[in-house]
């Protein structure tokens, strides 16, 4: 949310982004909400701990849903998934390669279960140049 609040205004000012899209995404976000009962008793979700939230049952729910929610947009060479014997070594490069757990949360505001940045995460297949 913050980057809509910081640079949303000026995308719309530069015809970048229309005002009605913004209308529409946060229509289909609070409906959404009001779907899942989100505001018919907040206190219910402030007082979840790890323990609520990392339960087996939730984080594979959570990778469940990770996966159905990825889109590849190319496999060029088909390199994926990584294959240490295919690819061998690979160098990542990016602001968040070892993002601090500040940028990991976004805006969600719930304790995690544990922290993966894009760089340990690769490193499970593959080594690092």
């Amino acid at each position: 949310m913050h980057f809509f609040t910081t640079y949303g205004m000026d995308a719309v000012n530069m015809g970048k982004m229309r005002e009605s899209d913004i209308d529409k995404a946060l229509t289909n976000q609070y409906m959404t909400l009001m779907r899942l009962g989100y505001f018919d008793d907040i206190a219910q979700y402030s007082s979840l701990s790890k323990k609520d939230i990392c339960s087996d049952e939730h984080r594979s729910l959570a990778v469940d849903g990770a996966r159905q929610g990825m889109v590849l947009l190319k496999n060029e060479n088909n390199l994926l998934p990584l294959d240490a014997k295919k690819v061998g070594r690979v160098t990542i490069h990016g602001p968040h390669i070892q993002a601090p757990e500040k940028v990991m949360d976004g805006d969600y505001t719930g304790p995690p279960c544990r922290y993966v940045t894009p760089r340990q995460g690769v490193s499970k297949y593959v080594k690092f140049s």
